[in-house]
């Protein structure tokens, strides 16, 4: 039958008809074998065809408004299959996202490469999507998934056709089933999906107004200088964390990195401190630019805190846009490209 494809694909070519060889994969692993490194987010299936590998995850919110970002390919912060391997011979491959799903409902159908849109999850609801790779090399054997901050799979077994591991739909119903049972026993509920046969693609802008605040500030938020600048439910600006226009890039990296070390050091010495990163952009240009921009500075601070460890479920983020510039540079400067911390405390 492999054989003879190339010889149909060429006779529906000629007769003007597509044929879409990823249509059906090759064979499907529904057990996948892996380490992963967040309780909340799972690979419930990997599909190989003679030119892709496709991972097929599962994500469970556990907070309200909880806001995740889908990169595409060419984005710095791309997910990504990757090899541990010897300086010069790592391999990296970055993932084009298709059919993102929040509860049965489709969000998006495919990300486009230069774009890093973001949806809104409810605490408890279910994200699905598809992570494609082109085909790895044969001799692979295991490799490394990440999924940005939503999560880290290692040592994912690469698979053969006559492997007798690939397991059936009913195995892989039943993880699913023990992942939520697992998430209950912490204390996420998970909500039951929509069986809907054709869902319907929403705008991603209609999720991101959720978190978009549009009132003004009428004062200055002091600096972080120290842990000692934290206060309950006060906005504090991080101190030399700021962005060069149009761009989610440190201007000055190192400091940046030593003004974020601080809250590293005071959410490691209180474990139960949870956060918010407010995001702003300056007022000067378009309007929906500008509040792309203010999720992605969001984002880059918040993918600094988790490169040092600090737990996703803790960070909280909003963005701003150019809603919010700062009362002295209402008609525009470089210091309302900034992000701001809120330390979140309990009544």
């Amino acid at each position: 039958m492999k054989l003879f494809m190339p010889i149909l694909i060429s006779i529906l070519f000629t007769l003007g008809i597509n044929y879409n060889a990823e249509a059906e994969p090759d064979y499907t692993d529904y057990v996948p074998k892996y380490r992963s490194q967040n309780k909340n987010f799972m690979l419930t299936k990997i599909e190989y065809t003679s030119s892709e590998m496709v991972l097929h995850f599962r994500y469970v919110a556990s907070r309200d408004e909880e806001i995740i970002y889908f990169p595409g390919s060419s984005r710095s912060t791309a997910w990504k299959l990757y090899t541990s391997g010897r300086r010069g011979s790592e391999l990296t491959k970055y993932a084009k996202l298709e059919n993102i799903m929040i509860n049965g409902v489709l969000k998006a159908e495919k990300i486009e490469a230069d774009t890093e849109p973001s949806f809104v999850a409810k605490n408890g609801e279910v994200i699905r999507g598809e992570a494609h790779f082109s085909r790895l090399p044969g001799n692979i054997r295991a490799i490394n998934f990440k999924a940005s901050t939503l999560g880290v799979c290692s040592d994912i077994l690469v698979k053969e056709e006559d492997s007798p591991m690939l397991g059936t739909e009913e195995q892989m119903k039943s993880n699913e089933n023990s992942f939520d049972r697992q998430l209950g026993d912490s204390g996420v509920s998970v909500v039951p999906e929509s069986n809907a046969k054709k869902p319907k693609v929403e705008n991603a802008l209609k999720d991101e107004i959720v978190v978009k605040a549009k009132e003004p500030i009428t004062y200055t938020p002091k600096e972080l200088n120290s842990s000692k600048d934290l206060g309950c439910n006060t906005r504090v600006i991080l101190k030399n964390v700021y962005f060069d226009d149009n761009s989610a890039s440190y201007a000055g990296r190192v400091n940046a990195l030593k003004t974020i070390q601080i809250i590293v050091d005071y959410m490691n010495y209180y474990p139960q401190s949870v956060i918010i990163l407010h995001g702003h952009s300056d007022v000067l240009g378009d309007p929906v630019r500008n509040f792309e921009l203010s999720k992605e500075r969001i984002l880059t601070v918040r993918n600094s805190l988790v490169l040092s460890n600090i737990d996703n479920d803790r960070i909280r983020t909003i963005a701003h846009g150019s809603s919010q510039p700062l009362p002295q540079f209402e008609n525009g400067g470089k210091k309302n490209r900034r992000v701001e911390v809120e330390l979140i405390c309990k009544d």
